[in-house]
């Protein structure tokens, strides 16, 4: 619904750039497959000189296989070389295709990024005279996202291979991950999960929440816990049993301060509680998640 009333009302607002991008198949909004650059706000980030975090992009994917041809690949490099000469602002780059972001931090140095984001701008912009590697520029992080662990098994790896500050979206939350032999994970810097959001959202067990924040303590890995979704702990229930409240002490990390800092594993001696949906309170389904 939210792509749909974007999509509709992006010709009003001049956002010209997204029309022809999505298509309504049995009643539900699809991409049509159509991957377009969007050269009028490429130089933005440049004419805003107050520090901000930028993420790119939160209406696509920068990494789509798409973006790999001919035709779209140089556009992503310029977007990356804006980046690059931009750098007071800190940018993360989100992407479900990790594999297809190694491959272009392998073929695209950033000297030939700057490059070819100076020969899209109407002024004279120099690129550095030698190359320097990716990790050289640590305000810009790349991260993938997983719900699951069979997801995250396939995607950590892959984004390991990317040179610089890694980052991890776990979220929607959608089945328990255990960062225990998983490959990759000694080179990501941070993880970010919350519960899902919306009319169908999914329930996710405070124990895979609580699970993560430990494992993430224990590796020294910054944590962030972002949101519990539609589905949130029974806290009344915290109070008649006397365990703590989870929602007040996961609230702690709820904040977004990244580059993040480490944070201290909070106490693991914490009740499993019951949960509620504000629609369905006494939803027999989520009781036997306690289980």
């Amino acid at each position: 619904r939210f792509l749909e009333g974007f999509q509709l009302n992006a010709e009003a607002d001049g956002r010209l750039a997204y029309l022809g991008t999505t298509t309504k198949r049995k009643g539900h909004l699809d991409w049509t497959g159509i991957s377009r650059f969007n050269s009028t706000v490429l130089a933005a980030p440049l004419y805003d000189r107050q520090r901000r975090r930028k993420f790119a992009t939160s209406m696509g994917d920068m990494f789509h296989y798409s973006m790999m041809r001919q035709e779209n690949i140089r556009h992503l490099a310029a977007a990356f070389g804006i980046m690059l000469y931009a750098d007071w602002h800190l940018y993360m780059v989100l992407s479900k295709y990790p594999a297809t972001a190694a491959s272009f931090f392998q073929a695209w140095t950033p000297r030939l990024c700057m490059m070819e984001a100076a020969r899209r701008l109407p002024y004279t912009l120099q690129p550095p005279s030698e190359d320097r590697p990716w990790e050289s520029y640590p305000h810009i992080w790349k991260g993938t996202s997983a719900g699951n662990q069979q997801t995250a098994l396939t995607n950590v790896p892959r984004l390991a291979l990317c040179p610089g500050p890694l980052f991890l979206s776990l979220e929607p939350l959608l089945g328990p991950i255990s960062l225990d032999h998983l490959p990759g994970i000694e080179h990501i810097d941070w993880i970010i999960t919350g519960g899902q959001s919306g009319p169908r959202a999914k329930p996710s067990h405070p124990e895979w929440f609580r699970n993560l924040r430990d494992d993430s303590a224990t590796r020294c890995i910054p944590f962030m816990f972002k949101q519990w979704g539609r589905w949130q702990e029974d806290e009344e229930l915290a109070l008649r049993t006397g365990a703590p409240s989870r929602i007040k002490e996961l609230a702690r990390v709820n904040k977004f301060t990244g580059p993040p800092k480490i944070l201290r594993a909070m106490d693991r001696q914490d009740a499993i509680g019951e949960w509620h949906h504000p629609d369905h309170p006494t939803d027999a389904w989520m009781r036997d998640m306690r289980s």
